[in-house]
């Protein structure tokens, strides 16, 4: 009879965090070309005690209305043809160092609009083989990151549709939402939920980092306040795009439960 090893869960993910954090790091969250501002640059930080290298390449992502995020193998709005990325390889990068890839955005080739692709980072030296016994687990850990393509006068709209609170199956009220998005180009900042009390705003929760991408219109969202509000309290909810990536549009809701 085969007899087979169990890992403890919790074991099995401090390791791999282990790994997550000893192997690469990527600081930026996305970059946004525009006619202003056609070249970018980004740096991979080897984090490990080894020489590494690394490869970028351009894959295709698509959003559903949920805020879900796929790997396609095509897009109609890829941003591939328009933008150069040099070097594709950064070879033998030493511990604790870097390599910076820079970028220029073809925007005379261009149509006016919102064009996008994910960089996709991931190392390419070979693994080194194992001869002491026992589990080794290397994953590998692979980075994607939003490059956006911004030619034109492009706009873009935010608002807040169905706000509503419910309670979940643990008695936790539960706050949900559409946010929408009109425009040519999409949007992207914190959502923030508030507790209207005596004049005064009282943050209640936070989700930064939220985007909505020109392949949807509306997106869903549903954030557990942890607890169960109780009854005639009023809520704010915020949106507020980030200036840093080319936009001030926000939204707000005030809802009574």
């Amino acid at each position: 009879m085969r007899k087979y090893l169990a890992v403890p869960l919790l074991a099995l993910s401090l390791i791999v965090s282990f790994f997550s954090s000893a192997s690469l790091s990527v600081k930026e969250p996305r970059i946004v070309l525009t006619d202003k501002n056609k070249k970018g640059e980004f740096k991979v930080y080897n984090t490990s005690d080894k020489t590494l290298s690394f490869r970028v390449s351009l894959i295709e992502k698509q959003m559903d209305g949920k805020g879900n995020i796929k790997t396609v193998s095509t897009s109609l709005t890829s941003a591939g043809d328009y933008v150069r990325v040099g070097p594709r390889m950064g070879k033998n990068i030493a511990p604790k160092d870097y390599q910076k890839f820079r970028l220029r955005a073809k925007f005379s080739k261009m149509p006016e609009g919102e064009f996008r692709s994910h960089l996709l980072i991931e190392p390419i030296t070979p693994p080194t083989e194992e001869t002491a016994p026992g589990i080794h687990l290397k994953p590998t850990i692979k980075y994607s990151i939003p490059l956006i393509l911004r030619h034109g006068q492009l706009q873009a709209n935010v608002s807040i549709n169905n706000a509503r609170v419910i309670v979940n199956e643990k008695n936790q009220s539960v706050v949900q939402f559409d946010l929408l998005r009109e425009g040519e180009r999409s949007v992207y900042g914190d959502v923030q939920v508030f507790m209207l009390q005596d004049n005064k705003e009282i943050l209640l929760t936070s989700i930064n980092s939220q985007a909505i991408y020109t392949d949807i219109n509306s997106r869903k969202f549903s954030i557990n306040l942890q607890k169960k509000l109780e009854k005639n309290t009023q809520l704010k909810i915020l949106f507020k795009e980030n200036p840093e990536f080319g936009g001030d549009s926000q939204a707000q809701s005030i809802l009574k439960i």
